[in-house]
């Protein structure tokens, strides 16, 4: 096995003088384990469900250690699937006196490979009258081992049903077809119908469904078309099948007893074991791993088994012949073609082709063609090689108290699923450099409290000036810029009230972003928000005439004069006449002849309109001027980085 260079870590804390509550979580087994996805059921390593997992809150009270049953103690756990929000406990986890334990491989049916637990634990203090709450958390992680080639086959324990001149069975009655299959499942069998279209075998009392490992097939099923059936195995991944052929062999012609030929002779026929082949590639059409394909043969004068050879036509480039053994009256014959691995089968983009295979019984020749397809998965194209899995971990726990007793070490290591025992050399880190520890050769290593301590008055950890202090396997500086990259990678804003560059804090390049604007989020059915770091808006804005609201204005005008209009004359028309009636009412116009006139009146005249001309102005009103335009705001440094 080839030599493994790892590294892990782990934190140690020191207890201080002052009064608080702490805590942290101690296992019984490490905290990653490895899935083997080719065997059924997959199997981990460690096994919780053999060595049940353990985690157990160890709490102080300052330099106290609280038993898990202490009056005033709370101690609740939860659960956290990768990423995804906390929920409770599942079954399969369970706690007893504070105490977590996981009979169940949970994180074969996680969907990240990652499960924390998390234990909260709250505690009631009698003498401050006040209750502290804190929270410890552990996770683990699956590592899984490569898959293996995807594969499948069919074979069977015979290939041919044999009728006599009377068209009764002889020999077999049935066959029962095996598939062989890694890194697939079986999704059904079916066969090719008169149309030429495979369809699922049908279900009868000899198979209860389709989708088992075995597949019996009798001569009475309705899958044969002109006395052949051929019979698919098809498996969950499209490109992964096979096929096979079964035969029904009359000896003499098909339908009334010697209707066709003489007794005693009979048809040439040769039946293949293997009639083709899927070969896993990777995705640049090269053969991922050497594979030997195995093709039995039986020869059949009648239905008489009678010996055969068989002669290998152009082979492919990539494909040799490994062994080709004859078939004999009694026993198949078998060809064993080698595929080398890497080898693109003639052209990478070349996904399929044929073989010739003749085949010499009693003096004449049959010819057959085998085929094989490329089956192009990538990743999933080659034998998988066993994960090598390496971890430290501290079985009881990383905690010392003011710098004193010691703390173990303890090494988990796995090839697959299997343990690696073996030599081991512990190293110290200190000034840039990895040094040996002298004698530190076991699985476990003690080391002293004395590593680092909390600075009673500063609450921070301390280390001695020639430790530095990495985060998994990075120095802390390296880790925090690394950290920060990924929180704030390239086109991320950061906003706040300091003046300082982010750099500063985070590295990269930072510009200052969006000067005297306000950032709104990106709407995509809006033209005016559909671009990222489109601009638009105005601080203040005058409006246009077309945008000023429907009003009226106040009038105020002075008093004015009519023209002059409308003068005029009346005519009296004077009518003479006799002079009665003392009572009547005279009047003496002409005083000569003393004559007498009636009343008359004048004529209507001089009708006549005024015009009018108002003097005045509107009133006086608006400045003219722009108006603010800012929603309420709050200032602060924008920046954007842009590498």
């Amino acid at each position: 096995m080839a030599t493994v260079l790892t590294s892990s870590q782990q934190t140690f804390v020191d207890i201080t003088d002052q009064r608080k509550l702490s805590a942290y979580i101690t296992s019984n087994l490490p905290k990653t384990q490895s899935e083997d996805p080719n065997v059924l059921p997959h199997t981990y390593a460690p096994s919780w469900a053999t060595t049940n997992l353990k985690l157990t809150p160890v709490i102080f009270l300052d330099q106290t250690n609280l038993a898990l049953d202490a009056s005033g103690l709370t101690i609740t756990w939860k659960r956290k699937d990768g990423t995804s929000a906390e929920s409770s406990l599942t079954t399969g986890e369970s706690v007893s006196k504070g105490i977590l334990t996981v009979n169940k491989n949970m994180l074969a049916s996680s969907s990240s490979g990652m499960i924390t637990y998390i234990c909260y634990i709250s505690y009631y203090d009698s003498e401050t009258k006040n209750t502290v709450n804190i929270s410890a958390d552990i996770t683990y992680t699956l590592v899984k081992n490569a898959e293996n080639a995807r594969l499948a086959y069919v074979t069977s324990d015979t290939y041919v049903f044999k009728y006599n001149t009377s068209s009764s069975l002889v020999g077999a009655s049935q066959a029962t077809l095996t598939a062989q299959i890694q890194g697939v499942s079986i999704s059904k069998w079916q066969y090719k119908n008169s149309s030429g279209v495979w369809a699922d075998y049908p279900t009868t009392s000899d198979n209860s469904n389709i989708t088992s490992g075995t597949l019996v097939v009798k001569p009475a099923h309705a899958v044969f078309v002109n006395n052949v059936a051929q019979i698919k195995l098809v498996t969950d991944d499209a490109d992964v099948y096979d096929t096979v052929t079964i035969t029904k062999m009359y000896d003499g012609a098909k339908g009334e007893q010697g209707a066709s030929g003489t007794a005693g002779t009979g048809g040439l026929s040769v039946i293949l074991g293997n009639e083709a082949q899927t070969i896993a590639c990777t995705s640049a059409g090269a053969v991922a791993t050497e594979l030997s394909i195995t093709i039995p043969f039986t020869g059949f004068v009648g239905i008489t088994q009678t010996a055969c050879t068989c002669t290998v036509g152009t082979l492919p480039s990539g494909i040799t012949v490994k062994t080709n053994t004859a078939a004999t009256a009694t026993a198949a014959g078998n060809l064993v073609l080698t595929v080398s691995a890497n080898s693109t089968l003639g052209g990478s983009a070349i996904l399929n082709g044929t073989i010739d295979l003749t085949f010499t019984i009693s003096g004449k020749s049959v010819v057959k063609k085998f085929g094989w397809t490329k089956s192009m998965k990538g990743s999933s194209g080659s034998n998988g090689v066993n994960a090598v899995v390496f971890s430290i971990y501290a079985p009881n726990g990383t905690i010392v108290q003011n710098q004193s007793g010691t703390l173990t070490l303890a090494t988990a290591a796995y090839s697959g699923t299997t343990a690696i025992t073996g030599t081991y050399q512990w190293a110290k880190y200190a000034n840039g450099t990895w040094t040996n520890i002298s004698g530190a050769t076991s699985a476990t290593l003690s080391v002293s409290g004395a590593v680092g301590k909390v600075a009673e008055n500063d609450n921070m950890f301390e280390v001695s000036e020639d430790w530095d202090v990495k985060v998994y396997g990075k120095l802390l500086k390296d880790y925090i810029q690394s950290l920060t990259s990924a929180i704030y990678p390239v086109g991320s804003i950061y906003m706040s009230v300091k003046s300082a560059n982010p750099s500063t804090y985070f590295g990269g390049t930072w510009v200052a972003w969006g000067s005297g604007r306000v950032p709104v989020g990106i709407n995509t059915s809006d033209t005016n928000f559909s671009t990222v770091e489109k601009t638009g808006g105005a601080s203040t804005v005058t409006l246009t005439t077309s945008q000023m609201p429907s009003h009226t204005h106040t009038f105020t005008g002075s008093s004015a004069t009519t023209d002059s209009k409308g003068a005029h004359t009346h005519t009296l028309n004077l009518n003479k006449t006799a002079w009665s009636g003392s009572s009547s009412s005279r009047v003496v116009v002409d005083s000569t002849d003393y004559t007498a006139l009636t009343n008359n009146k004048t004529s209507s005249n001089g009708a006549h309109t005024h015009s009018v001309t108002a003097k005045g102005t509107n009133a006086s009103t608006g400045g003219g001027g722009s108006h603010t335009n800012l929603q309420p705001y709050i200032v602060c440094y924008m920046w954007k980085r842009t590498a």
